[in-house]
């Protein structure tokens, strides 16, 4: 079946094309998917990779354009390095966003989205850094949306809004908590908490206990 600018295949056609991993198979190689799928590190990569196996595109320009962007990283090898590390240790935004949408969402969800946020600048700078033959296509394709997205009303604000509201320090102890200078009765109770902790550990001292 056939759209504007996907072609549908059905189970049948891609079993015959050997285009998606079979349970059967022996060797991943036996597949497009397995052939093109050596270089995703992370799941959202493959889940997008499988729907472009599935949904083949019919525009001859976007095609030439896809091209063109992995002609423009596969050269760069510096300019691949950069953006690889950074991607790495961006979540699962998808995954995040569904357990944010059904309210679901703790401190440990908002964390990880604040720490994936925080690379975006990143991300964006290492593109805006590219000048080899492709750059026109680059910024055409990616840098109009990272504009809009990095600004003060999106994920800036997102980032202050974290930043000011928990307590980022504790994560390097596996602990999620609200920053107590977030509101004042939390305050005072983190000194209330921390003048007790002092008693408790000089009651330890004095008793050798």
């Amino acid at each position: 079946m056939f759209c504007n600018k996907y072609m549908r295949l059905d189970s049948a056609a891609m079993r015959a094309l050997n285009v998606m991993e079979s349970k059967t198979d022996t060797n991943k190689n036996f597949s497009l998917f397995g052939l093109t799928n050596r270089t995703c590190t992370a799941s959202l990569g493959r889940r997008l990779l499988h729907l472009w196996k599935k949904q083949p595109l019919l525009d001859v320009t976007e095609i030439n354009k896809i091209l063109d962007l992995v002609q423009a990283f596969v050269e760069d090898t510096g300019f691949r390095q950069v953006l690889r590390q950074h991607l790495k240790r961006i979540a699962t935004i998808e995954r995040l966003m569904r357990i944010i949408q059904k309210r679901r969402a703790g401190l440990l969800h908002v964390v990880k989205l604040y720490q994936s946020s925080i690379r975006v600048p990143y991300i964006k700078s290492a593109l805006e850094g590219y000048n080899g033959e492709f750059a026109s296509l680059i910024k055409e394709r990616y840098m109009e949306r990272l504009n809009f997205w990095t600004n003060d009303e999106h994920i800036n604000k997102f980032i202050g809004l974290v930043e000011v509201s928990v307590d980022l320090d504790q994560l390097e102890n596996g602990e999620y908590m609200i920053s107590p200078g977030y509101d004042s009765q939390l305050s005072a109770l983190k000194d209330e908490q921390e003048s007790l902790e002092q008693q408790i550990h000089n009651l330890h001292r004095k008793t050798g206990v």
